[in-house]
């Protein structure tokens, strides 16, 4: 997995206790042409797997929630295609709390 020139692989060779990886935003790293689409989505998930099995790390790949929002089933909240959760071994969502001060 390469990106801006950094090698992650290569890198990680000095870093011989290295097991987690976390990629904050996913998309920024990914730059799909329609990340709503499971059609682009997905090779490029199959990409972040391979990466993940071949150094034997885990990816943490962080996304950011629809500004609109789903209140019956906030699991639909995380912007982009369903492809992201189905390619993911574990999904937790940790919404934004409000406060008087803070809106979302």
């Amino acid at each position: 997995m390469q990106r801006s020139g950094w090698n992650v692989g290569r890198n990680r060779q000095g870093i011989p206790n290295l097991r987690l990886i976390v990629i904050d935003p996913l998309l920024k790293l990914l730059r799909l042409k329609d990340s709503n689409s499971a059609d682009d989505v997905t090779p490029a998930m199959e990409i972040v797997e391979e990466f993940a099995k071949t150094h034997k790390l885990h990816v943490m790949a962080l996304a950011h929630e629809k500004k609109r929002k789903n209140e019956q089933d906030r699991h639909q909240n995380t912007a982009g295609s369903v492809a992201f959760r189905g390619a993911s071994d574990t999904t937790f969502q940790s919404p934004a709390r409000r406060t008087a001060n803070h809106q979302h």
